[in-house]
């Protein structure tokens, strides 16, 4: 009898000690995910910022040169200073098909930007179309995305023919969260997060 007694204590204490341990990992994914999700939203917040004071800034170069190549000029002068003042992220212009116009590293001037690979992020309100289709519009487009390494936000200039992107990278911030919820999978938890 007693050593059913004990059998029963020490069986209840390793159930009660794998819920709590269990109840303890779902909360703390669940923190992660809100964590990352307010982060996410407050660099799209960050970079509509930063993207909107640099379209009043192309909008004032469109009206004060009429030559495109002289806007562009302007808008690769702001970018350079932009990065000088030691800013955190980047911001570069793309042609409709994602080739680089203009960005604060001038060796990237020319290179390919891979728009398929921006996934749609309903951060600050409707979840936008696919990147590739913004060309389709006839207003500017104000929208967020994310890549593997950044948080972006887009306008589309229809009268300019491109896209204003201004880029934060996520990373960094990510590296501790993600090492916890790649090994939460180790512990036999199934929860997922996005």
């Amino acid at each position: 009898m007693i050593h059913d007694k004990r059998r029963l204590q020490f069986y209840t204490t390793a159930v009660l000690t794998a819920l709590l341990i269990a109840m303890g990992f779902a909360w703390a994914t669940h923190a992660i995910t809100l964590y990352r999700s307010t982060l996410e939203r407050q660099m799209a917040e960050d970079n509509e910022i930063v993207k909107a004071n640099l379209g009043i800034i192309i909008h004032q170069a469109t009206q004060q040169y009429a030559d495109k190549d002289m806007v562009r000029v302007q808008i690769q002068n702001v970018l350079e200073a932009l990065q000088e003042k030691g800013w955190k992220g980047f911001a570069c212009v793309l042609d409709k098909d994602g080739r680089v116009l203009n960005h604060p590293n001038r060796q990237m001037i020319n290179m390919q930007v891979p728009l398929k690979t921006y996934e749609p992020l309903d951060l600050l309100g409707e979840a936008p179309p696919p990147v590739t289709n913004l060309p389709n519009a006839p207003e500017t487009q104000h929208t967020i995305y994310r890549t593997q390494s950044d948080i972006i936000a887009i306008d589309w200039l229809p009268e300019l023919m491109m896209y204003l992107c201004v880029h934060k990278s996520h990373q960094k911030e990510y590296i501790y969260l993600d090492v916890f919820l790649k090994r939460q999978p180790m512990l036999c938890i199934p929860l997922h997060y996005k």
